[in-house]
């Protein structure tokens, strides 16, 4: 598991070709707001946690980013 618990200011493409990308360690942080598209390969997963019981999501992902998943849906 690789956890992004900041603020990720990078732009382009996040690909997460396997194991987890876990977004936030707690709380509602943690983000890829940057990211212009993700994409998420057969058998890995981008988890978005938010542990502190509020329904923030505001800008964890950015709105206009394509999310892509390859393999069997």
């Amino acid at each position: 598991v690789l956890s992004l618990q900041g603020n990720n200011q990078f732009t382009g493409t996040t690909v997460v070709e396997q194991g987890v990308l876990r977004l936030g360690g707690g709380g509602n942080n943690g983000r890829l707001s940057g990211a212009t598209a993700i994409t998420i390969a057969q058998g890995a997963t981008l988890r978005v946690t938010n542990t502190n019981g509020s329904n923030v999501l505001a800008d964890r992902v950015n709105d206009a980013a394509v999310i892509t998943l390859s393999g069997d849906l």
